[in-house]
């Protein structure tokens, strides 16, 4: 009877009444509470699963295949190169771009191969399986229910519900479908990420934007290829000056070693002099102010002390005087009156005495003593730092098209315009955020804010919001002028040609900047130059800003990222968070170049134009009605 019940429990499994083959094996453990094939169907109707075989293939699926690995297929080719060597906008889309359609260009899968290739048969996944469905699985219904199986299990019985062996057969059914599902992905992958691909991509995007052009007459092809290469040809003039003279004083260092060392360690021990004798100036000066605001703060204790004893002698009068009012009785109105007339001119004087102040003289802005690093002392040749090469020029011919336009095969669409990606593609217009701040440009992965500085009709002086990066004032030691910094050789050049699209350079102003000398150490400012952008100046950074708390900006991440570590402090102020940044006023002495610190506080003295600490704020003037 117990054998026939089984069988019929088990054929009720199969025909999925769970309930009802509950029932049927609770009736055979009722005459035989000691039965393993009752437990095990019992346990198989909780789940609701038909048999052991399906029981083995849902343990293989919980326990492995929801653990499955992301693989990376990559074309066979620089997807970035061919993209750069074919595609008709270079010049205007940034890196950013580039890397996404890289990306676009790989196929990322899910498997699980790894997992079923390191399966372990001789481990016991379903009591594993039985623990894994409840974190109190001792008190759970499935877990009693096994482990009864367990204790009750004969040899015979194990045959029917051997789940190592049925799991073992499971994963090794499994792992061929996965092997072939794999095989078919990166077979279907491969065909995807072709070079013929990408180049018939490129190729109709190229179409689109030339239709689009044409119709458009937004670019005349022919010129713009002529001012190309007319900018190749003075860009591979100036490259080849500054590499012929890198290359020249390389082979000077070679040859002539002992003499250009001595040149370093005499150069640097004249700088280290200079600023020691400068910084024993400056104590000296610090000495004096604090000597004269001693005095007047001697003078200014006794004036405040001959002005409390007036001021205590007139309040006493007064309150002698009410207090003799008081007393009168209310006939005799004339005494009453010759006391309020006093009392009157009493408070008078009180009020027309002034109250002496203390104007101490302000001490001299502090410059910490930043040391040229000191040169090695090698017996062997070391070899001069090599400059930064100005960068090569690019194609610009998609200013004004829509960026997404480019991007006309539906696979590139979907992988690549995304929401991230147009945040960081060039703002190619202006944007007006509010009446202080305006939006385009890009500089490093970051989209630029300006401030609004002033407003001349139609023309805005703006500056951008933050500190964008950290570069220095001049490449090189010696005595220098904002008219001959590599730093307003580079904003004027590499920075407006790589941040902004023509359009917007069309907008930009070239004016003539005066360039005053230090007003109050009276280095030399140089002379005026024509700028399209600059730093401010000591003046306009006092003038346009209300104070130290207004002249504060926060570094861009890039900018961080480009100042030295052991420079960072100097570079950031703990409290404020702010970065410092150059004036294009001379500071303390020609080998410096003021400054604006973290702060927000104005330097005077600076920096020497060859820290590594010092970051920029590009102003620039605006035409909107372009």
């Amino acid at each position: 009877n117990v054998s026939a019940l089984l069988d019929r429990g088990f054929i009720t499994l199969e025909d999925e009444d769970y309930e009802k083959a509950d029932g049927i094996f609770e009736e055979v453990l009722n005459q035989n509470p000691r039965c393993a094939k009752a437990y095990m169907g019992k346990l198989l109707a909780y789940y609701e699963i038909k048999n052991a075989n399906d029981f083995a293939k849902i343990i293989v699926e919980e326990i492995f295949l929801d653990r499955k690995n992301t693989k990376t297929l990559e074309p066979e080719f620089d997807v970035n190169l061919v993209t750069r060597e074919r595609y008709i906008g270079e010049g205007t889309l940034e890196d950013v771009v580039f890397e996404e359609i890289t990306k676009a260009f790989k196929e990322e899968y899910l498997t699980c191969l790894d997992f079923l290739e390191k399966y372990n048969p001789e481990l016991d996944y379903v009591e594993e399986y039985c623990k894994l469905n409840d974190n109190d699985y001792k008190e759970s219904v499935d877990y009693k229910l096994y482990a009864r199986y367990l204790k009750y299990v004969t040899d015979e019985d194990k045959e029917s519900f051997d789940y190592k062996k049925l799991i073992g057969k499971v994963v090794k059914d499994e792992t061929e479908k996965e092997e072939k599902r794999v095989n078919d992905l990166i077979t279907k992958y491969k065909s995807k990420i072709s070079l013929e691909n990408i180049n018939k991509t490129i190729d109709d995007a190229n179409k689109k934007i030339k239709d689009e052009v044409d119709k458009n007459g937004i670019v005349d092809f022919d010129s713009l290829e002529k001012e190309y290469k007319s900018k190749l040809s003075k860009w591979k003039v100036e490259f080849d000056e500054i590499n012929n003279a890198y290359e020249a004083e390389c082979e000077r260092t070679k040859t002539h070693w002992p003499e250009v060392r001595e040149e370093r360690i005499k150069k640097w021990e004249a700088e280290c002099e200079r600023i020691q004798k400068e910084y024993d100036e400056y104590q000296k000066e610090v000495n004096e102010v604090n000597e004269q605001n001693n005095k007047l703060k001697d003078a200014y204790n006794k004036q405040l002390a001959a002005y409390n004893t007036e001021i205590t002698n007139i309040e006493t009068q007064i309150q002698t005087l009410m207090e003799r009012k008081g007393k009168l009785s209310i006939f005799k109105k004339k005494e009453k009156e010759e006391i309020d007339n006093n009392i009157n001119i009493l408070s008078n004087r009180k009020f027309n005495i002034n109250k002496p102040t203390l104007n101490l003289k302000p001490i001299p802005n502090k410059r910490p003593v930043e040391l040229p690093p000191k040169p090695e002392y090698s017996e062997t040749p070391i070899m001069p730092e090599k400059p930064e090469m100005p960068s090569r020029p690019k194609r610009d011919y998609i200013n004004n098209i829509d960026i997404e336009m480019i991007y006309i095969d539906e696979f590139i669409i979907k992988k690549i315009v995304s929401e991230q990606v147009k945040n960081k593609i060039k703002v190619s217009r202006v944007e007006l955020l509010d009446d202080d701040h305006i939006k385009f440009g890009h500089y490093h992965g970051e989209n630029l804010t300006w401030r609004v500085l002033k407003r001349n009709n139609n023309k805005v002086l703006i500056i951008t919001n933050k500190v964008i990066d950290v570069i220095p004032y001049n490449k090189e030691w010696g005595d220098i002028t904002w008219s001959e910094c590599t730093l307003r050789k580079y904003l004027n050049n590499d920075f407006i040609n790589t941040s902004f699209s023509s359009s917007i350079i069309k907008q930009i102003e070239t004016v003539t900047l005066k360039n005053p000398d230090n007003k109050i150490l009276g280095t030399k400012g140089g002379p005026d130059t024509q700028d399209r952008v600059f730093c401010l100046s000591m003046d306009e950074a006092e003038t346009y800003f209300k104070d130290d708390n207004d002249r504060v900006a926060k570094p861009t991440d890039y900018a961080i990222s480009r100042a030295k570590e052991d420079k960072l402090k100097s570079f950031l102020d703990d409290k404020t968070g702010g970065g410092k940044y150059w004036l294009r006023t001379p500071g303390s002495g020609q080998y410096y170049a003021a400054l604006v610190r973290g702060s927000g506080n104005a330097d005077f003295s600076g920096n020497y134009v060859v820290s590594a600490s010092g970051g920029i704020r590009p102003a620039l003037w605006l035409r909107l009605d372009y």
